[in-house]
């Protein structure tokens, strides 16, 4: 996946959740309550509206990734393969004797 692409998929993760929620309050909004009141606890315990809010802390903790993504090169996104030789030979010495005595 290019880079510019994955950037944009994460920095719009959080603003589609929220718009998600808002549509999803709207709809309540006009269906259950467009006669009946409203109240501040029914905006506090609508799942239309914890979804927003939800979408809100997604895109605080997004977008500042998506613009570390977006300026990062190629090398730095990709994941570095190991092989079990250069697992075992990381290892502090005194680790690799002692798994050769069991």
């Amino acid at each position: 996946m290019a880079i510019q692409r994955r950037s944009l998929l994460i920095g719009l993760l959080g603003p589609a959740i929220q718009g998600l929620g808002l549509a999803w309050l709207a709809v309540h909004m006009f269906w259950m309550h467009w006669r009946a009141s409203f109240t501040a606890r029914h905006l506090l315990y609508e799942p239309g509206a914890l979804i927003a809010v939800a979408g809100l802390v997604i895109t605080i903790i997004c977008v500042p990734l998506a613009i570390e993504v977006g300026c990062a090169s190629a090398e730095d996104l990709e994941i570095p393969l190991f092989e079990p030789e250069q697992l075992e030979q990381s290892r502090p010495p005194q680790h690799r004797e002692h798994l050769h005595t069991r």
